[in-house]
């Protein structure tokens, strides 16, 4: 079987090769949503089934996932910042608050086809302003939502979470393992 990984993100990329599949990855050129105006999990839906679609379209034989994170405060997402500027100031929301981290899989091979949203709950440390310009100091944020990841320097920014850490990280290797095996993907 021909499996892809419809994302750019070295962090799926490391969780997917945790499976023990062999796939390659195309990065889809999907314009995302990233409108604050929708609910964080059909937000993330959108964007992972509209990364399917571009790949599926390319390659309807192959077994193809998708996915996309988001982090939400509330109403309130925080998806990738624009600048550090912006990392900054999210990471000022954050802080000592307990938030949602959404993240939606799109799977299809054929006319076999499933998808999902898991939600996690992260809670950070109160945060002073050195603390949160150490944190921007050392992990690259611009390329996460929320700006921060769980498997960087956590302790730095985090009292603790709730529900899957690979979600958090942006794929959810145990609910998609799952599904894979009740799908007959996977022994």
């Amino acid at each position: 079987m021909d499996w892809i990984l419809a994302s750019g993100s070295p962090r799926r990329r490391e969780l997917l090769q945790t499976m023990g599949i062999p796939f390659r990855i195309i990065k889809p050129d999907a314009e995302e949503l990233d409108a604050e105006v929708y609910d964080p999990s059909e937000l993330v839906l959108h964007n992972a089934r509209l990364k399917s679609e571009i790949v599926r379209k390319e390659f309807p034989q192959s077994c193809i996932f998708a996915s996309d994170t988001t982090v939400a405060l509330g109403n309130q997402i925080f998806n990738k910042p624009k600048d550090l500027f912006h990392a900054a100031e999210m990471l000022r929301s954050l802080s000592g608050k307990t938030h949602s981290v959404f993240t939606a899989v799109v799977f299809c091979h054929g006319d076999h086809f499933w998808e999902f949203v898991e939600e996690s709950q992260v809670t950070f440390k109160v945060l002073t302003d050195e603390a949160i310009q150490e944190y921007i100091d050392i992990v690259h944020c611009l390329d996460k939502a929320g700006s921060y990841a769980i498997q960087e320097e956590r302790e730095r920014v985090i009292d603790g979470y709730s529900g899957s850490f690979h979600n958090i990280m942006g794929f959810p290797v145990e609910s998609i393992r799952q599904r894979l095996r009740e799908s007959g993907y996977l022994e």
